[in-house]
């Protein structure tokens, strides 16, 4: 009966936004993902990524991410999200609960794009944003405090705090940077403005525009520890598109959401 009602739930949701005309939020349940594939991956050493019921970023629930180190991924059914070079919204909610105790630095949610170029089918690349590249720090190292909610944004307006970096997969093995299938390009290495992996430096960076977003990936490590962390409310949008918000909940009880569906019927109704 849960899979059954957290089903209806999100159905009846998105059919709501689809006649309101309003931008989408897509609400994604340890037993619903609302069409989209999600899962988590690459756990090492007791990291795992799940939903679970806090309060800490909203009132539904969240991302629960823990390390040493874990990934949780979403993306469509085609895993073709939208051209890298037409992205103008991505950012989500993070926040701390415990710091593991090593590398300071990473202590905290990292958001990725996972990126496939077709010109370069032999390689993959995913452009990040960790709070421990900014030249501004909210968290990590000493900054900031526990329990607390911040922001990573890929275009905040305070360009010391949306810097990103790329690393990029040659033939199965992992590098810091974007490689021309043998080498790394000089200078795209460094955390640097989204920009730079975009329109006027794709060329330089080795990315065509014909490179799109394959996948939403969060995640914290490795070799952070015993990291506890919470991420939540990922926008993503493209040029000429809604920007989406994936929210992370555990579902409200079926009587409550029923209510919810009734009232979003009865202004549908007022309207007409």
């Amino acid at each position: 009966m849960h899979a059954f009602y957290s089903t209806f739930i999100a159905a009846t949701s998105a059919i709501c936004l689809a006649l309101t005309g309003q931008a989408a939020q897509v609400t994604i349940t340890p037993t619903d993902s609302a069409g989209f594939l999600v899962g988590s991956f690459g756990n090492s050493n007791g990291g795992s990524s799940q939903i679970e019921a806090t309060t800490l970023i909203d009132s539904d629930g969240s991302l629960a991410i823990n390390g040493d180190r874990t990934r949780y991924f979403i993306t469509n059914t085609g895993m073709n999200l939208g051209l890298l070079n037409e992205l103008s919204t991505f950012s989500f909610d993070w926040t701390v609960v415990q710091e593991g105790l090593t590398v300071p630095t990473a202590q905290a949610p990292a958001l990725r794009l996972a990126v496939t170029d077709p010109t370069t089918p032999d390689r993959t690349h995913e452009i990040i944003w960790e709070d421990g590249e900014q030249s501004t720090r909210q968290f990590v190292a000493g900054n900031g405090s526990l329990n607390t909610v911040y922001e990573g944004d890929f275009f905040d307006a305070d360009a010391d705090k949306a810097r990103v970096y790329a690393i990029t997969s040659p033939f199965g093995s992992f590098g810091r940077g974007i490689f021309d299938g043998s080498s790394l390009i000089p200078g795209s290495d460094s955390a640097q403005p989204f920009a730079n992996f975009t329109s006027d430096s794709l060329t330089a960076y080795g990315l065509s525009d014909q490179a799109f977003v394959t996948a939403i990936v969060v995640g914290v490590g490795s070799s952070v520890g015993d990291f506890q962390g919470f991420a939540d409310n990922i926008e993503i949008g493209f040029d000429g598109g809604d920007v989406t918000t994936f929210n992370f909940a555990i579902p409200e009880p079926a009587s409550i959401a029923l209510i919810a569906v009734g009232l979003c019927a009865a202004g549908l109704r007022r309207r007409a």
